[in-house]
């Protein structure tokens, strides 16, 4: 059959990030047999007009609608991605009379609730493994019944497959967001309050080898010239001794890349992160979320502050650059508490800090039961596509955003979503300082004097 994968994120602050999700669909419809074409929503400026052209001229049988996020989890400026997908559904109605499958993580969040707004012939939810292959197959053969069916987890797809990424422009994702993803493991064994990686992605890992791990990182640096990555686990540290076999295959191979992923901070051994500065770890994102112990405990973190400053130390001491990323208003929170986490982050030196005011409730979660059972909610369907924030009810919301724009004000090294977050031609200026890497990267030159900027800037 004839399907069009179509990638339907538009986000593109802080960083467009690359479809993987959208190009392992696309990859595995291919080596099924099909003739496959694609459509990236990103860098597009007339949606209808372009994605009418491409349905006119390929006519697709299938139209496979990858939905990465539901909407943009910032408090100060919610906003939904409904209508973005709903543009896109309507063109493909208007223009092909294409089976239409939705999928993706943030459908798989709100499987019967997207069904329900967008009125797609099919939805998968989890993976588009071998459940969603069969589908096809059913499609084809005209004996398809069910209407939104269970793709699986990680665990029961076991096979690797290499991801094509010819499908969508990999080259420019990596000139305009400053890295390419690359995923390492499935899965998290953590209990997060809020997170919803464990029902996306299973509560068990499935780890890749680490030596097909660098064979995909050596092919995108020979194939497209990438020489920096995002690992996108979830948690990259969940086992050290994975963290260990990736980076001495990095370096046994002299790779010559720089990365920066997701990382607990939290470790056993210390010697770590200086195998992962020789493997080319240029910078670390930290699930941190709080550290006042309270906070700590309600949002089931598992870690302490007395782990926080001492892995933060040691990422100091190797070199490598770190930001913590931090959400206030949790179940228990007090101004006392965001105090406390305000001066313990500022006290490990970071490199940028990433707050967030009032956590996005998603389904599926420790959060979500919480907020039923307390009363917070009345009923499941409060939880809904568009953005509903929990914070302590004791708490002013107000005054919480107040407190952190202060902080921001004061400390250059603080970005508050929604609040100082840049714009698109902020975010181009920003690149010019940062080509590669994290784009809180860039925060590190806050605190220099104006000619040092100017001389870094024109290295």
């Amino acid at each position: 059959m004839k399907i069009l994968v179509i990638s339907a994120n538009r986000k593109l602050l802080p960083d467009p990030v690359y479809p993987l999700g959208a190009a392992f669909v696309a990859t595995i419809c291919r080596e099924n047999g099909h003739d496959v074409q694609t459509f990236d929503c990103n860098f597009k400026i007339d949606i209808q007009s372009e994605l009418s052209h491409v349905l006119n001229d390929f006519k697709p049988q299938i139209i496979c609608l990858s939905m990465r996020n539901v909407d943009n989890t910032t408090i100060a400026r919610p906003i939904s991605f409904l209508p973005d997908f709903q543009l896109v559904m309507d063109v493909c109605r208007q223009t092909s009379d294409a089976k239409i499958i939705l999928g993706g993580s943030g459908y798989s969040l709100f499987p019967q609730k997207f069904f329900d707004a967008l009125q797609p012939d099919y939805g998968v939810i989890g993976n588009a493994g071998s459940s969603f292959i069969d589908l096809l197959a059913e499609i084809q053969r005209g004996k398809s019944n069910a209407k939104i069916i269970y793709g699986g987890n990680n665990n029961q797809e076991k096979k690797d497959i290499r991801i094509d990424r010819s499908f969508f422009d990999l080259q420019k994702y990596s000139e305009v967001g400053g890295l390419i993803g690359v995923q390492t493991q499935r899965g998290c064994v953590f209990k997060c309050a809020y997170c919803t990686y464990p029902f996306l992605e299973g509560y068990r890992l499935n780890t890749r080898i680490a030596s097909d791990v660098v064979d995909e990182l050596a092919y995108l640096k020979h194939t497209f010239g990438t020489k920096y990555f995002f690992i996108v686990d979830s948690v990259f540290n969940h086992s050290e001794k994975h963290v260990r076999e990736i980076c001495r295959e990095i370096i046994n191979r002299k790779l010559g890349i720089k990365w920066s992923a997701y990382l607990r901070p939290k470790f056993h051994d210390a010697d770590i992160f200086g195998i992962m500065r020789e493997a080319g770890c240029k910078s670390i994102e930290l699930g941190t979320d709080a550290l006042a112990e309270p906070t700590l405990q309600s949002m089931q973190k598992g870690f302490t502050i007395d782990d926080v400053h001492d892995f933060c130390e040691q990422t100091r001491k190797a070199g490598i650059a770190f930001c913590h990323s931090l959400i206030f208003g949790a179940p228990g929170e007090t101004e006392e508490t965001i105090e406390t986490t305000v001066k313990n982050v500022q006290a490990t030196k970071p490199t940028a800090a990433l707050a967030f005011a009032g956590i996005r409730i998603l389904p599926q979660t420790a959060l979500a039961d919480y907020c039923l059972k307390s009363g917070y909610l009345k009923n499941e369907d409060e939880i809904t596509i568009e953005p509903v924030f929990y914070i302590e009810p004791k708490l002013d919301k107000n005054w919480i955003l107040n407190k952190l724009k202060d902080v921001a004000v004061h400390d250059k090294r603080w970005i508050v979503p929604g609040l100082t977050t840049p714009h698109v031609i902020t975010q181009k200026l920003m690149r010019m300082v940062t080509k590669n890497g994290q784009l809180w990267e860039f925060k590190k030159y806050a605190t220099m004097g104006q000619r040092l900027k100017e001389t870094l800037i024109r290295k």
